[in-house]
């Protein structure tokens, strides 16, 4: 650390990734999977602001942004493995639902392994209408359960 000092640079006490100055959670081991402001990130993650055309598997422009962001915290994390979790609403039929949780998971893992993250690193589940977080009885409900998730696994 004297020697990160010496450099002009800030020390990073934990070991964690995030320099000392901007570390809002000192105590963390560095084994633990942090964010920006060095506070563990609790898993499994909503990616929000990921999306995709309707009824498609395309990302939208706005999606790739928050995919940048991201791969930038998983290639600090090489040995970290993640699923990433495709889920839909229950409107229409769930086997067609399911096949599209697939490819919108599949993308956004093609999307990561293209900017640096490990193929390896990542398994891509969709789950169709499964397990919604709300009620598929209004627009809200609908618009939650359409979602991409970031579960860390073992």
């Amino acid at each position: 650390m004297a020697a990160l000092q010496k450099q002009g640079k800030s020390t990073d006490g934990d070991g964690d990734g995030v320099p000392d100055a901007a570390d809002f959670c000192p105590e963390s081991t560095g084994k633990e999977l942090v964010g920006p402001t060095g506070c563990t990130l609790h898993i499994p993650v909503v990616m929000k602001g990921v999306h995709f055309r309707y009824d498609s598997h395309e990302l939208t422009d706005d999606s790739r942004q928050v995919l940048d962001r991201i791969a930038r915290l998983l290639r600090q994390h090489p040995d970290v493995r993640f699923e990433i979790a495709g889920h839909s609403d229950a409107q229409g039929d769930p086997a067609y639902n399911e096949w599209l949780s697939q490819q919108r998971a599949e993308e956004v893992k093609r999307y990561l392994v293209a900017h640096g993250v490990s193929a390896e690193q990542l398994t891509a589940r969709g789950y169709g209408s499964r397990q919604p977080l709300a009620p598929n009885d209004s627009r809200e409900g609908l618009l939650r359960n359409r979602r991409v998730e970031l579960r860390r696994l073992p």
